[in-house]
């Protein structure tokens, strides 16, 4: 399986929004009233760097609170599209969290991530969404 690099998503990102952040706008509320039965996970109070969208029990997205860029399962990708755009924040569709269909250059980790905990034990050669996730809660 091909895997895809999301480094340049990340820079990109970053760049075209180098001060954005999630707690400094409304999108989360705008996708609890857009997507229905939908909650918002996102402890930011204790510095944590994603908020995840969850419909009941089900991880259907997450995003990045410092950098403008979502991860969502492409069965709700047509009710982010238009959303993320409003936010201006890349949209990164998904078949699902946990296949290691992804990759990021290690030596630009550290200027994407302050808090790259986890990278040591994470491959970033082979890397899942979930993955991403734990090395940079």
């Amino acid at each position: 399986m091909k895997t895809q690099n999301l480094t340049s998503y990340f820079l990109e990102a970053r760049s075209f929004l180098p001060q954005w952040s999630l707690q400094n706008t409304d999108l989360l509320a705008a996708i609890v009233k857009f997507v229905p039965n939908s909650r918002i996970d996102w402890e930011w109070e204790t510095g944590e760097f994603w908020a995840s969208v969850f419909i009941e029990e089900k991880w259907i997205g997450t995003i990045r609170s410092d950098i403008a860029i979502a991860f969502f399962l492409e069965e709700y990708s047509p009710f982010m599209v238009e959303l993320m755009a409003e936010y201006g924040v890349k949209l990164i569709v998904v078949k699902d969290f946990e296949t290691k269909e992804f990759k990021l250059d290690r030596e630009k980790c550290d200027r994407l991530f302050v808090e790259f905990r986890n990278g040591e034990a994470v491959d970033l050669e082979r890397l899942s969404i979930a993955d991403l996730w734990w090395a940079t809660i």
